[in-house]
């Protein structure tokens, strides 16, 4: 009787011990692991979101003028800023759609193709004039050159809140510099 005694004590010593290691062990490595796949998943939804947009606009900029289309994506979760890039030097014009976190990551996104956008209540244009301008600056420190002439077309409002958001992507014809660009505008 003592033996099974004795087995029964240590079988429920190793369970408890058992018990209060794994129980802190699976709460950490939750902790870890839910931060990794947070930040992981944040990333691939900013880099789908930008790669989207850019892949969409050239579709539509090669159909030509007047094409339309409606683009669905996902807006990542702590969007700070949100905009389209216009940078001008010498007349050379280059285009960057450009997505910031609350965690301080950027996101830019070349695109091969003139952007634009419509002032509206969720797009705010933002020229060197703006009291705004050298906020956006920070973002793009080469748009504080003298020789460097930036417009930000930002994404302002419920557009930066996370979930799916329906972009509106359109060709149009800038008399302003005689071409073609792409104008996306949320809906």
């Amino acid at each position: 009787m003592k033996k099974s005694q004795m087995s029964l004590e240590y079988l429920l010593l190793t369970g408890f011990i058992l018990i209060a290691l794994i129980i802190p062990s699976m709460f950490l490595l939750h902790t870890f692991i839910g931060k990794n796949v947070y930040g992981s998943l944040n990333t691939r939804i900013a880099n789908d979101l930008g790669a989207s947009l850019t892949e969409s606009a050239k579709e539509l900029y090669f159909l030509g003028l007047y094409s339309k289309q409606k683009v669905e994506v996902e807006v990542p979760e702590n969007t700070k800023k949100f905009f389209i890039l216009d940078l001008n030097k010498s007349n050379s014009h280059v285009y960057y759609i450009i997505l910031k976190t609350f965690n301080n990551k950027s996101f830019h996104f070349l695109s091969d193709i003139p952007l634009t956008s419509k002032d509206s209540a969720e797009v705010k244009i933002i020229k060197q004039t703006d009291p705004s301008y050298a906020e956006f600056t920070k973002e793009v420190p080469e748009c504080k050159k003298s020789t460097i002439n930036c417009l930000f077309y930002s994404f302002e409002g419920n557009i930066l809140f996370q979930g799916k958001k329906t972009f509106k992507l359109e060709t149009i014809y800038s008399q302003e510099n005689n071409e073609i660009k792409v104008s996306i505008v949320p809906e």
